[in-house]
């Protein structure tokens, strides 16, 4: 496929994916590893794991386990569920009441509406790692 880079493992076109969040679970080599997706609203439903490859988004270590991620979810005959274009999410803080969220950094509006109400804008605070 000509939007897809076997060697670097990301998706050119990101249009014909869709983004989802989760956390890495399992670094087992730089080629191997595990996200458990997040499930949403879903409560009754076992988590999905996702297959990906740390070192392709350099997750790569065992201390990324626990990591908060975004990625592209893809299907793969070998893996089934995979995750392309691995990067790690951002939290940013709430001026008026403090609280931490959690945002995208991918394309797309980069603010969020903290529980209080308060509009928090990515360009304009200091991100935090997780």
């Amino acid at each position: 496929h000509r939007n897809w880079s076997p060697d670097s493992r990301i998706w050119k076109f990101k249009g014909q994916l869709d983004w989802f969040s989760g956390t890495i679970r399992e670094c087992h080599s730089r080629a191997i590893g595990t996200i458990e997706m997040d499930m949403g609203r879903v409560s009754d439903f076992d988590s999905i794991r996702v297959f990906f490859v740390p070192s392709a988004s350099g997750f790569w270590d065992r201390r990324f386990v626990n990591t908060r991620v975004q990625f592209l979810l893809g299907f793969s005959f070998e893996h089934g569920p995979e995750a392309f274009n691995v990067t790690e999410l951002k939290r940013f803080h709430c001026e008026r009441c403090g609280n931490s969220i959690e945002m995208s950094t991918t394309d797309g509006p980069q603010v969020v509406h903290c529980k209080c109400g308060f509009p928090v804008t990515a360009k304009k605070q200091t991100s935090d790692k997780l």
